[in-house]
C-alpha cells in the first residue's frame, strides 16, 4: 500500500497538469505551486490521495477518504482533497473527539477539547474537488426527515452517552469546518442530503457547492451559536436548506445561491432563528421560505422568543411560474427584510397563526409581480406573546413596519408607517444590483495553501514544536514577503520536542506587525496557534497582532488561534481595583474596510484573571470579520475574595458577596473612534461579567453592522442570576454599550444573557443616533413573567438615553422585532436654512411652549404629529413668528411641521 501511495505521489503533478488545463480554471494552475504529500503533511494537511483515494469518478473512494479523516483526526491535521471526482457509497463520518468534562487540563492548549476537524479542497483545479454519491444507492432510496442519508456528517457525540452512535452534543461541537468542495448527490437518491452539520462556536461550511439533483436537500440543519455558513450554493433537490432542529443560537448564512428546488428552497420546520445576508434564490414556485406540509410551531412559553425570527438582508428572489402562494409563508414568526428584490409573486409575506386572535397586519404585497419589487425595509411581529415588537424613535407602533424608500433620517418616521390591512410595494423596472452577494464576501482562493509566492514562517526559523520564542522569526517572514506578501503558519506536530501535546504552538513574546496588505493565515482556527503565554512584564498594554493605521490598507488574517495569558490579581473591586495596565491582548486593528479577519479564535488561558480589552478596533479600523468567537476562561475558583489564584480560575475576581465579576474596563471587543465600514458575520461574545461595564463597546464610532449574534454573560445563566440578585443594579454588567456613535445596525440576536432591573442588554447613551436593532430574542433564566427572581418586564433588550434625557426602552418581554433610536440626527436640528429663510425652533427639549420664527417668509401654519403620524395639535399663524403652547401634550418625541408658501419643513422636538 505504501508503494502505491508513493507512486501516486510521483504521478500527482503531471496528472494535475492535464486536469487543470482541460476547462476553465478555478484559480488557474499559474497561481499554484503544487506540493507533494510529504510537504502537505508538514504544513498540516492529510491528503486523501495518500490513503489511495483515486478521484477518477469510477473507483469507490469511501474507505480511503474515511481512513484519511480518521488519521487526520488522530494527528490533528486538516483533510486535503486534490482535484478530482471522489465516488462514495457510504456516509463520511467526521466525528469530533468527545468533550472532556472536568478541569484537569494538562497543557496550555485546553487538552484539545476544542480541536475541530477540517476538510478542505484544493483551489488549484479547473473546478472544486467533487465528492460524488453513487447512483441508485439503496441506503438513500427513501426520505427520513429525522435522520436522512448524509454524504458528510459532522458532529460530536454526547459524552454522557458515548456508546450510542446517534447521540449528539451540538453545543460542544466546536471549530469543525468544510471548505471548497462540490458534493454531487448523484441520481435516483431521493433520501440523500449533502452536508449534515449542526455545530456551534467556530463550526462552518464555506465555499461549498451541492448538486442536489433529485435528492432531498443540500444542507440538512446548519451551524449556529457562533457557527455560520458562508458562500455556498445548492442546485436542485427538494430543498436547498432543510432546518429540522436547533441547538440554540441564531443561524446565519452569508452569500447563498439556490436554484432549481422542487419544493421550498428553504424549509424551517421548528424553532430556528434563521438569517440570510447576501443571497440569490431562483425557483419555480412560491413558499421560498416555508413551513413543511402544513406544520405549525407549537406554542412554548419557555422558548418562543428566541426562535421566532427570520431576517433577510441584501438579496433577490425570482420565481418563474405563475401562482398565488406567498414567497414567505409564515406561521408565528417575526420577519425582518431589508434591501430585498422580488419578482414573480404578488404575495411576498403572508401570515397565519395557531392561536385565535392573530395580529391584524402581516401581509406584504407587490403591485406588479411581473416586474422587480424592492423592499427597502419591512418588519413584522406576530404579537403572540404581548411583546411590543417595534419601538421606533421612542414610540411603540403597530405590528407591521414598511418603509417606502431607503431610510432617510431627515424625514420623520410617520412617513414610513402604514396602517392599512396590506402594505403594498410599488414595483420597479430596474434590475437588482449585481453586488448583493459580493458586498458581503471575499475573493475565492484567498487562503490557498498551494498558492504561488507563499512564505512559510518555518523558512525563517519559526518552529511550533521546540518551545522557543518565534515572534522575531514570524516578523522576519512578514517583512521579507513585503507589503503584498502571503505568509503561512504551518500547524506543526501534535507533540512538541518535549513530548507535550500542544499543536502548532508558536511562542510569541512581542507584537507581530502586519504590513500594508499582508495575508497571514494558518491551517485552521485551532491547528495553528500563536501563544503569548511567555510574554512577561510588557511595558504597556500590548497586542499579539497589530495592523497599520491606514484606511486604504487591506491586510488579511485567517485560520489560526491566539492564546493570551492570565492577569495577576491584586484585590477586589470593592477595595483595590486589580492592576489593569501592562496586559497582553489579542488584536489592535486599524486597517480599513477592505481588510479581512476570518476564523481567528482567541482563547484566554486559565489563571487568576483574564480581564483586559481583548480586541481593539480603532483609528481607521474596519473590514469584514467572519466567525468571531470570544469566550473567557472558566469555571471560577473557590477561594477568598481578592485572592483568586487557583490555576483553574475564572477570568474574574470576587465581589463582596462572593460572586465572580470582571474588571469594569475589561471588554471582549472595543470599537473606538473609527468610521470605516465594519461588518461582523456572525458575532459571538460570552462569559465575562465586568463590574458596571459591558462585554463589548462601540464608542465614538460609526458604520458598524453586525449579523447573527450570540450573547451569554456569566458563562451560565444561574451564575449571572446570582450576580443580579446580590449586587446593586448599577454594578451589574450589560452586554453592549453604544456611546456617542452613529449608523449602527445589529440583526439576529439570540442567547442566554440577562441583566439587572432597569438595565438594558444593549445600552445606548451620549450623542448616538441612527441605531437600528432587529430580530432580537433570547432564552434562559428569568424568561417567564412569573419568574420572581428576574421578571422580564423589569429589564430591557434595549435602553436608550439621549443627551436630552429622553429615554426609549424595550422590555425583555417576548421578542423585539425592530428598534430605531430616538435620535436620528447628529444634533437636535433646531434651525434650518431654506429658500424661505432660516426657521428656528427653541427650546428643544421643551417643557411648556415652543418659540418658532422664520426670517423672511411668514409662517402659514404649524402642526405637531406624534411618531405614528397622528396630528396632535395644529395652529394657524400668518406671521413671521409665534409661540406654541404644549399644554395637554404628553412627554415624548414629536414632529413639528412648519408650513410656508414655499412648502413645509419638519423638525424633531422632545416634549419633557
Amino acid at each position: 500500500m505504501r508503494r502505491i501511495a508513493s507512486l501516486l505521489n510521483l504521478l500527482y503533478l503531471p496528472y494535475c497538469l492535464l486536469l487543470c488545463l482541460s476547462v476553465n480554471a478555478q484559480l488557474g494552475l499559474e497561481k499554484c505551486s503544487l506540493k507533494t504529500y510529504e510537504e502537505l503533511r508538514d504544513m498540516g494537511y492529510e491528503p486523501v490521495r495518500a490513503h489511495n483515494a483515486v478521484g477518477d469518478g469510477i473507483t469507490d473512494d469511501t474507505a480511503a477518504i474515511q481512513e484519511a479523516i480518521n488519521t487526520a483526526n488522530a494527528s490533528r491535521k486538516a483533510v486535503y482533497f486534490h482535484p478530482g471526482t471522489y465516488l462514495v457509497s457510504k456516509t463520511l463520518i467526521v466525528e469530533q473527539d468527545l468533550f472532556v468534562s472536568g478541569f484537569g487540563f494538562t497543557n496550555e492548549n485546553n487538552n484539545m477539547t476544542r480541536y475541530g476537524n477540517k476538510l478542505v479542497g484544493s483551489y488549484c483545479g479547473n473546478e472544486k474537488p467533487v465528492i460524488k454519491l453513487q447512483d441508485n444507492l439503496q441506503a438513500a432510496s427513501s426520505i427520513n426527515v429525522d435522520d436522512p442519508f448524509s454524504v458528510i456528517k459532522l458532529f460530536r457525540r454526547n459524552a454522557s452517552d458515548p456508546t450510542n452512535p446517534n447521540s449528539r452534543d451540538d453545543s460542544r461541537s466546536w471549530n469543525t469546518s468544510i471548505h471548497n468542495l462540490t458534493i454531487d448527490l448523484g441520481t435516483n437518491n431521493p433520501g440523500a442530503v449533502g452536508i449534515n452539520q449542526q455545530g456551534a462556536e467556530g463550526c462552518s461550511s464555506q465555499e461549498v457547492t451541492i448538486l442536489a439533483n433529485d435528492s432531498f436537500a443540500g444542507f440538512y440543519n446548519l451551524n449556529s451559536s457562533g457557527g455560520y455558513t458562508y458562500n455556498v450554493e445548492v442546485i436542485g433537490g427538494n430543498h436547498g436548506i432543510y432546518l429540522n432542529s436547533s441547538r440554540g443560537g441564531s443561524v446565519l448564512v452569508v452569500g447563498l445561491k439556490l436554484s432549481g428546488q422542487k419544493a421550498s428552497p428553504i424549509a424551517v420546520t421548528n424553532y430556528v432563528p434563521f438569517g440570510l445576508v447576501g443571497f440569490d434564490i431562483t425557483c419555480n414556485q412560491g413558499g421560498v421560505i416555508s413551513h413543511i406540509n402544513g406544520g405549525k410551531l407549537t406554542y412554548s412559553n419557555s422558548s418562543h422568543d428566541a426562535a421566532t425570527q427570520i431576517y433577510l438582508i441584501d438579496g433577490k428572489i425570482n420565481i418563474s411560474e405563475e401562482g398565488t402562494d406567498a414567497i414567505i409563508d409564515n406561521n408565528d414568526r417575526s420577519i425582518y427584510l431589508k434591501n430585498i428584490y422580488t419578482k414573480g409573486r404578488t404575495n411576498i409575506h403572508t401570515y397565519a397563526t395557531h392561536i385565535d386572535n392573530p395580529a391584524p397586519l402581516g401581509k406584504l404585497t407587490a403591485s406588479n409581480a411581473s416586474n422587480w419589487s424592492l423592499i427597502n425595509e419591512y418588519s413584522f411581529t406576530p404579537g403572540l406573546y404581548k411583546e411590543k415588537g417595534h419601538l421606533l424613535q421612542g414610540l411603540n407602533t403597530n405590528n407591521s413596519f414598511y418603509s417606502s424608500d431607503l431610510y432617510d433620517p431627515s424625514i420623520d418616521i410617520s412617513n414610513y408607517l402604514f396602517s392599512p390591512s396590506e402594505n403594498i410595494i410599488v414595483s420597479t423596472e430596474a434590475d437588482p444590483p449585481s453586488d448583493l452577494i459580493s458586498i458581503h464576501t471575499h475573493d475565492i482562493g484567498l487562503l490557498n495553501p498551494e498558492g504561488n509566492n507563499i512564505v512559510s514562517v518555518i523558512d525563517y526559523g519559526a518552529n511550533p514544536n521546540d518551545n522557543v520564542d518565534d515572534a522575531q522569526s514570524i516578523q522576519e517572514a512578514i517583512d521579507a514577503a513585503g507589503d503584498n506578501g502571503i505568509v503561512f503558519l504551518p500547524a506543526g506536530e501534535l507533540y512538541d520536542d518535549n513530548g507535550t501535546e500542544r499543536l502548532g504552538y508558536y511562542k510569541i513574546n512581542q507584537t507581530i506587525k502586519l504590513k500594508r496588505n499582508t495575508i497571514l493565515f494558518g491551517v485552521s482556527r485551532y491547528n495553528s496557534v500563536l501563544a503569548a503565554n511567555d510574554w512577561s512584564n510588557p511595558s504597556e498594554n500590548s497586542p499579539v497582532i497589530s495592523s497599520i493605521n491606514d484606511a486604504n490598507a487591506a491586510p488579511v488574517i485567517a485560520d489560526f488561534k491566539i492564546i493570551i495569558p492570565p492577569v495577576a490579581a491584586t484585590g477586589n473591586y470593592n477595595g483595590i481595583i486589580p492592576e489593569f495596565e501592562n496586559h497582553i491582548y489579542s488584536i489592535l486593528w486599524q486597517s480599513g474596510e477592505h481588510s479581512i479577519y476570518k476564523d481567528v479564535f482567541t482563547q484566554n488561558m486559565y489563571g487568576p484573571l483574564g480581564d483586559r480589552k481583548v480586541h481593539i478596533i480603532s483609528g481607521n479600523g474596519g473590514g469584514k470579520w467572519y466567525g468571531i468567537t470570544q469566550a473567557g476562561s472558566y469555571p471560577p475558583c473557590a477561594v477568598n475574595p481578592g485572592n483568586c489564584n487557583n490555576s483553574t480560575a475564572n477570568n474574574s475576581f470576587l465581589d463582596s458577596n462572593g460572586n465572580y465579576v470582571s474588571h469594569p474596563d475589561s471588554r471582549k471587543m472595543l470599537v473606538e473612534g473609527t468610521s470605516q465600514k465594519l461588518s461582523f458575520y456572525p458575532y459571538h461574545c460570552q462569559h465575562d461579567t465586568p463590574v458596571n461595564g459591558a462585554l463589548w463597546e462601540i464608542k465614538d464610532a460609526s458604520n458598524v453592522n453586525v449579523y447573527g449574534i450570540k450573547s451569554e454573560m456569566g458563562s451560565i445563566p444561574e451564575r449571572m442570576m446570582a450576580i443580579i440578585r446580590d449586587n446593586p443594579s448599577n454594578l451589574v454588567p450589560v452586554w453592549l454599550f453604544i456611546k456617542n456613535s452613529s449608523n449602527i445596525s445589529l440583526v439576529g440576536h439570540e442567547g442566554l444573557s440577562q441583566t439587572a432591573q432597569d438595565r438594558g442588554l444593549i445600552e445606548i447613551t451620549e450623542d448616538s443616533y441612527n441605531i437600528t436593532i432587529a430580530s432580537m430574542g433570547r432564552r434562559g433564566a428569568g424568561l417567564l413573567p412569573n419568574n420572581t427572581e428576574l421578571n422580564q418586564d423589569s429589564w430591557y433588550f434595549v435602553k436608550e438615553t439621549t443627551q436630552e434625557n429622553f429615554i426609549s426602552k424595550v422590555t425583555a418581554q417576548g421578542f423585539l422585532s425592530l428598534f430605531k433610536s430616538g435620535k436620528i440626527e447628529p444634533s437636535s436640528n433646531n434651525e434650518d436654512t431654506t429658500d424661505s429663510g432660516t426657521i428656528t425652533i427653541v427650546p428643544n427639549p421643551a417643557k411648556d411652549s415652543l418659540n418658532i420664527s422664520s426670517g423672511i417668509v411668514e409662517i402659514d401654519s404649524i402642526s405637531i404629529f406624534n411618531l405614528s403620524g397622528q396630528q396632535v395639535l395644529t395652529k394657524k399663524v400668518n406671521s413671521l413668528e409665534t409661540t406654541l403652547s404644549l399644554a395637554g401634550i404628553s412627554s415624548g418625541m414629536y414632529v413639528v411641521k412648519v408650513y410656508t408658501k414655499d412648502g413645509s419643513k419638519g423638525f424633531k422636538v422632545v416634549k419633557k
